[in-house]
């Protein structure tokens, strides 16, 4: 699953209420990365300090988009109760490769900068997009909660040479596709490296089926119905 929300300037970067946000630690991501000369490691409290100096350069309100990729209640569940260590791991870094795999389907589909009075030219990317991703294990309110967060800069280095913003609606109106992305390579990961198997399941309470891990019995599921995800608080300005 997958949401977006725009991080404006002088905000923090991350968009939701976490008590791992102010110590959470990213590292960059996405091939524009070579472009702007960044690499290793960085805490969201820097990034948040670093968006606005590109202001000057992007004249948007929006500093950079949070891509948020969450889990299915299921492996949330059964990454919350595990006891197996490797198992815990397995799912933290499939969850994480799934994500990066999402942020390259957008920089091949919906990455672009603009150019002209009110940004009416669209211009291709010369590498792709910019990024920091961070993992949380924690929802607002305490409760287990693994998602990622992609933090993608509203800067990109057109193939022109020249700097900009992003296309914003190219980027939000891809969204849906990119959800879906996510959530095949999620489940391709996760049973190609676990041996674990999704099923479709049909959700009574909103009439929706959702991908759920097969082992995953109601007993699994139901002490996470309900509880605040992440998505909960993201700010969507």
């Amino acid at each position: 699953m997958l949401s977006l929300h725009a991080a404006r300037q002088h905000q923090p970067a991350i968009t939701c209420s976490s008590p791992e946000i102010g110590r959470s630690i990213g590292h960059w991501v996405g091939n524009g990365t070579a472009d702007l000369g960044v690499s290793g490691f960085v805490t969201d409290v820097e990034l948040s300090e670093y968006l606005p100096t590109f202001h000057d350069v992007t004249q948007s309100a929006i500093a950079a988009f949070d891509m948020v990729c969450t889990t299915p209640l299921s492996v949330n569940g059964i990454w919350t109760l595990t006891d197996d260590e490797q198992l815990e791991q397995t799912l933290e870094n499939t969850a994480g490769v799934a994500a990066q795999h999402t942020l390259g389907y957008l920089q091949q589909n919906a990455a672009a900068t603009l150019r002209g009075p009110g940004g009416v030219r669209q211009i291709g990317l010369r590498n792709g997009l910019i990024g920091v991703r961070f993992q949380h294990g924690q929802a607002y309110n305490g409760a287990p909660d693994l998602h990622d967060h992609i933090v993608i800069l509203n800067l990109a280095l057109g193939d022109d040479g020249r700097w900009g913003p992003l296309d914003e609606d190219l980027l939000t109106g891809s969204i849906e596709a990119a959800s879906e992305h996510h959530t095949r390579q999620l489940i391709a990961a996760i049973e190609d490296r676990t041996g674990l198997r999704f099923q479709h399941r049909h959700d009574p309470r909103d009439q929706v089926a959702r991908w759920e891990l097969a082992l995953a019995s109601k007993h699994i599921l139901e002490p996470f119905r309900g509880l605040p995800s992440v998505r909960d608080q993201a700010v969507t300005t």
